[in-house]
């Protein structure tokens, strides 16, 4: 057992004793379906994984192999989804391509939860340039208002010549002659800011 799943379990058994934890979605790895529930099939209900594609490709994944098997074919998936995408702006389907590229969008981020600086480098910054990209052409097609910004960083109070960037998400009522209250979310752990629209962002259709 590699220390990954040592620590999963480790920490699994400190949980409440919710679904994902003690039964399977998908996986016997506890890492990989707790990932899946998470990411994938979760996001299946703002319109950002389709069924069919999330189990196919689930089915692809071989958890003797763990992280190198669930890289490549979460990111083979979102390259597909991609392409579908970016076939469907060649045909003017707007609406389409940009659904489109938001379910490639989770693809690609699925397949980064397995990255690491240290034994996945280069795929953790090929898979963050491509979720982000799917990210931003998502933005540019749909008709939600949600303005890239950056943030000046700074270093123990001192000011650098690097930027954070971030995302203003618009309520839909938002009246621009009358100021609105702002919510300032900054996610920890092992999110992305591209991660603040599902936590923020995203409103539940029906």
């Amino acid at each position: 057992m590699n220390i990954k799943s040592t620590l999963f379990k480790t920490f699994a058994k400190r949980m409440p004793r919710v679904r994902g934890f003690t039964k399977h979605f998908y996986f016997g790895h506890p890492f990989l379906d707790a990932w899946f529930a998470w990411f994938p099939l979760n996001q299946i209900q703002y319109d950002g994984a389709a069924v069919g594609e999330i189990y196919n490709t689930a089915s692809r994944i071989d958890e003797s192999k763990s992280a190198t098997s669930w890289i490549a074919e979460w990111s083979a998936e979102g390259e597909r989804v991609k392409k579908q995408a970016e076939k469907s702006i060649a045909g003017n389907h707007v609406f389409s391509a940009a659904n489109a590229f938001l379910r490639a969008y989770t693809y690609y981020r699925t397949a980064h939860l397995a990255t690491d600086p240290g034994d996945f480098n280069a795929e953790m910054r090929e898979t963050y340039k491509n979720l982000s990209y799917c990210f931003k052409r998502f933005r540019e097609l749909s008709d939600l208002a949600i303005d890239m910004i950056q943030v000046p960083l700074k270093k123990q109070g001192k000011e650098t010549n690097q930027n954070m960037h971030g995302y203003f998400l618009k309520a839909k009522n938002d009246d621009p002659q009358k100021p609105a209250p702002t919510i300032i979310w900054l996610s920890g752990a092992e999110s992305i800011v591209e991660d603040v629209y599902w936590w923020c962002g995203v409103v539940r259709k029906g």
